[in-house]
């Protein structure tokens, strides 16, 4: 009887060696898990941070994104409103040639004109001894003061021319010149006029080819 009691209680000190031993086990276990749990959760926290990071970077890109889109349409409003602009040059440069060489014709057709006006006052500085003066030839010719102005010049011409009266008149000479003078004067004005617009037209010419080289390097670049 004390054998088997002995025997009992040596195994039920086992079985308490074993059933501490499993619950240190067991506690050891639950240690790691609560220690992996834990490591799971701070990385469970890491992966949320980065996700939230993750989610305003890609909020960020869409931003940038619709901005880069915005911008591409704006920079390509531009564009459209560049090629309008040189064509508009274009067009300007074209008028501003034609009306250059529009210019540079009447120029030549004044400078032609006044070559002929030049020609045309030598013969009359020679003509002009055989101009008829009305006032000298009455003078000349007191007996024809009834006559008018077309009847003396009729009786000068079948009469008076024949009799050796001189009829050379230094003021109307003088009036002659000084016409001849005020409408050289005005052509050569005129011509200056011309000039100056042909100059302005080239000028704006210049700017004009300037502006649509610009034009044209910005719409390379772009």
């Amino acid at each position: 009887m004390t054998t088997d009691l002995s025997s009992q209680s040596d195994l039920i000190t086992q079985l308490r060696s074993r059933v501490e031993g499993m619950a240190e086990r067991a506690g050891q276990e639950r240690d790691a898990l609560r220690a992996e749990r834990d490591q799971v959760v701070q990385e469970r926290d890491v992966l949320r941070a980065e996700h939230d990071q993750v989610v305003q970077e890609r909020d960020v890109l869409r931003t940038e994104h619709d901005q880069v889109v915005q911008e591409r349409d704006r920079l390509r409003e531009e564009r459209d409103q560049v090629v309008q602009e040189r064509d508009l040059l274009r067009e300007e440069r074209d008028q501003v040639v034609q009306e250059r060489d529009l210019l540079r014709e009447e120029r030549d057709q004044l400078v032609q004109e006044r070559d002929l006006l030049r020609e045309e006052r030598d013969q009359v500085m020679k003509a002009l001894l055989h101009v008829f003066p009305y006032e000298h030839y009455a003078e000349a010719r007191p007996d024809l003061a009834r006559m008018t102005n077309d009847e003396r010049v009729i009786h000068f011409v079948r009469a008076g021319i024949h009799e050796g009266l001189s009829l050379e008149c230094s003021m109307l000479c003088e009036k002659l010149e000084a016409m001849h003078v005020e409408k050289s004067q005005l052509l050569v004005a005129r011509l200056s006029e011309l000039e100056v617009l042909v100059s302005d037209y080239s000028a704006r010419l210049s700017v004009l080819q300037d502006l649509f080289v610009r034009l044209s390097m910005e719409k390379y670049d772009s």
